[in-house]
């Protein structure tokens, strides 16, 4: 995909999708290192509970320390609504 984009010339990508504690975590990470500016659509992203050590830890939590982790360094998170 990413010599398509270079063919397009496009420099900036907008993600959403789901499991984010898995491929949007690491599709942010992977445009980073490619040099793309990257808006994250935080309410356009999901995951699930994981469970660790016998203690289930709930998606909003999962969902909230991604969303945290990626934003500034990695990407732009921002609300749907924020979309101009």
């Amino acid at each position: 995909m990413h010599h398509k984009l270079i063919e397009s010339e496009i420099t900036e990508l907008v993600v959403c999708g789901m499991m984010t504690h898995i491929y949007i975590d690491t599709t942010v990470r992977a445009a980073k290192d490619y040099g793309y500016q990257i808006t994250l659509i935080s309410d356009g992203c999901a995951t699930k509970d994981l469970e660790w050590n016998g203690v289930t830890l709930p998606a909003t939590l999962i969902q909230n320390v991604y969303m945290a982790s990626l934003n500034k360094k990695f990407a732009n998170v921002i609300l749907s609504s924020e979309i101009v």
